[in-house]
């Protein structure tokens, strides 16, 4: 199903108007809001909307459009209340990777740019570079990835340098089994290890508690029958793993 985004977008957005804003001089409109005047497509299977939970109950949905390749382009963040809070714009190269992800808050009725992520890609076609950019302010890196000869990704570093901030991914029978949140000093601050279901999907990942004397899950995953993602469940290890929130998915 395509929806035209100018008619749809103003039937989602539940706001409300305020003074004599009609008055005040316009501001030069970021080119990358093209894409609300554009084609939307909600094609069946794909993530439709996710909503999150934590300790109090729901607390906002986000919203998901795609354009005709299948790609999401555009995320639309609610509150509760569904009042809009902002959106995710997120534009893809010629080879469909996502190279830039632009993130607007909903302010006095307009869309106002806070931030950008552009992504660099290596010759395999593994993103390797994220750098981060803000109005006023200028580029800085962010993020550096690192692939084993399979491709799958062994670490994520803050930054560019090796004893950077990172999480480290160690793998089994071409999987990742374990999970390590290693901070600036090298110190291992967090272990997770991944449990799979008997079809592959992951189940959980699993960590010690405090005092590590004992080991549960921090993270439990649900899928439907389908094999979609439709749950991922969340317990504080630092807390006796009490439950501290979710987030569910919802599908076209």
């Amino acid at each position: 199903m395509k929806n035209l985004i100018f008619i749809f977008v103003y039937i989602l957005f539940l706001v409300s108007c305020k003074g004599d804003e009609e008055n005040l001089p316009e501001e030069p409109r970021h080119e990358a809001l093209s894409v609300l005047d554009g084609d939307l497509f909600t094609p069946e299977g794909k993530i439709k909307a996710s909503r999150t939970s934590h300790l109090t109950p729901l607390t906002g949905y986000t919203y998901r459009f795609y354009d005709a390749h299948g790609n999401n382009i555009l995320r639309v963040k609610m509150s509760r209340k569904e009042d809009t809070l902002g959106i995710t714009i997120l534009e893809y190269d010629e080879l469909n990777r996502k190279v830039k992800n632009l993130f607007f808050t909903y302010e006095s009725g307009d869309f106002v740019w806070k931030t950008s992520m552009k992504s660099i890609f290596s010759e395999n076609g593994l993103r390797e570079d994220v750098f981060i950019s803000a109005p006023n302010e200028t580029e800085e890196y962010r993020y550096s990835y690192f692939y084993n000869e399979d491709g799958g990704m062994t670490e994520w570093r803050f930054g560019r340098e090796e004893n950077s901030e990172k999480y480290v991914y160690f793998y089994e029978n071409g999987r990742i089994n374990e999970e390590q949140w290693v901070l600036e000093d090298s110190h291992i601050f967090e272990r997770y290890f991944y449990r799979y279901r008997d079809d592959g999907l992951l189940a959980a990942k699993e960590t010690h508690g405090t005092g590590r004397n004992i080991i549960d899950d921090a993270t439990q995953y649900e899928y439907n029958e389908l094999g979609q993602l439709i749950q991922v469940r969340n317990y504080d290890q630092h807390w006796g793993f009490a439950y501290s929130g979710m987030t569910e998915y919802i599908y076209y």
